[in-house]
């Protein structure tokens, strides 16, 4: 059955780390995979640059940010503006 063995590449658990200041939040997700070097982590980076409008940029490496294909490593980066936190 397909996505049987997801826990390997997920694990079944996730530990999330926020760090806030006044004008930067900082949140770190990772999971472990229930296979050796299987698992993930997410970056999220967030600077306020003006009232309401803050700079946001995200890191993700490793298995299993879709579904459809939680078998392949990726890497990606993004930017861009949030207009709430």
């Amino acid at each position: 059955m397909w996505g049987k063995d997801i826990a390997d590449f997920q694990g079944y658990s996730e530990l999330t780390v926020k760090l806030a200041g006044d004008k930067d939040l900082l949140f770190i997700r990772g999971r472990k995979g229930t296979k050796k070097n299987k698992g993930n982590i997410q970056i999220d980076y967030m600077r306020t640059v003006y009232n309401g409008i803050d700079f946001y940029f995200q890191f993700w490496d490793g298995y299993g940010e879709t579904l459809r294909y939680y078998d392949n490593r990726s890497v990606r980066y993004g930017a861009g503006v949030a207009l709430t936190r």
